[in-house]
């Protein structure tokens, strides 16, 4: 997604109620991954958007974080799919 200051920022759509950004980034750091790697928000949804080969639906998923921040269409949605299965698997 578009950031004024960063240029780009990440956002992870989850459909864990319970993720946070703060678990997500003490994860993270204790693997030591980059704090660029770290999404800046997490979005959790009821689903996530699947084709119908049962595929994660990226252009979905841009869509509706999109809608949710009321973003313009031309921004940018950074896939995160591997992270996502790392963090749920905790």
């Amino acid at each position: 997604m578009p950031d004024p200051r960063e240029g780009e920022r990440l956002v992870l759509v989850t459909e864990r109620a319970d993720a946070s950004r703060a678990a997500f980034q003490a994860f993270a750091k204790a693997r030591g991954v980059a704090e660029l790697m770290v999404p800046s928000e997490i979005m959790v949804v009821r689903d996530i958007p699947l084709l119908g080969s049962g595929k994660l639906d990226f252009a979905g998923a841009k869509r509706m974080v999109e809608d949710r921040l009321a973003v313009s269409p031309p921004a940018r949605v950074m896939p995160l799919a591997t992270s996502i299965q790392a963090f749920g698997a905790q």
